[in-house]
């Protein structure tokens, strides 16, 4: 989520324009959609588990390569990727849910887990933005942001 909140501001001080940097959005979540489509049929499969931990890394790239991008085509080719990891490892949630917790609760449980995930993607962004005021540069909120998605990488393949 981090990149998606502050994509616009950060291709914006990379130069681009208002417009090109929302066209941004656009590409991050065509790719996102199709990230859905493609992750739903992978997660069934190959595991759920291996397509989470596969688009959290991809993710986590994304994120370091935004960091080090400063031309436009370097931010296009991270909103592709970023978007594609971000489809790819959401319809991964319910079916590992199922088959951690079973399907009795399954309606708390997964509120539970979009809870943890919608804080999540509220901190992150105010962290980085206070990264950002403190140091002028998102890149250390965007490695930060790819650290955590290594950590999810690890937490997929320890999931039994």
């Amino acid at each position: 989520m981090l990149g998606l909140v502050l994509l616009v501001a950060r291709a914006s001080d990379g130069g681009l324009s208002s417009e090109s940097a929302v066209v941004l959005i656009a590409v991050m979540s065509l790719s996102s959609f199709g990230g859905m489509l493609v992750g739903g049929g992978l997660g069934d499969r190959f595991g759920a588990r291996r397509v989470l931990a596969g688009s959290l890394l991809l993710q986590a790239i994304a994120l370091l390569w935004l960091s080090i991008s400063d031309n436009p085509w370097q931010m296009y080719v991270f909103a592709a990727a970023f978007g594609l990891g971000y489809g790819g490892w959401s319809p991964q949630f319910p079916s590992i849910a199922a088959k951690t917790f079973g399907t009795k609760h399954m309606g708390s449980i997964f509120a539970t887990l979009l809870l943890g995930a919608g804080t999540g993607a509220t901190i992150g962004p105010v962290m980085a933005g206070v990264i950002f005021d403190s140091s002028g540069s998102y890149s250390v909120a965007f490695m930060i942001g790819s650290g955590l998605a290594l950590a999810g990488v690890i937490l997929a393949w320890l999931l039994r």
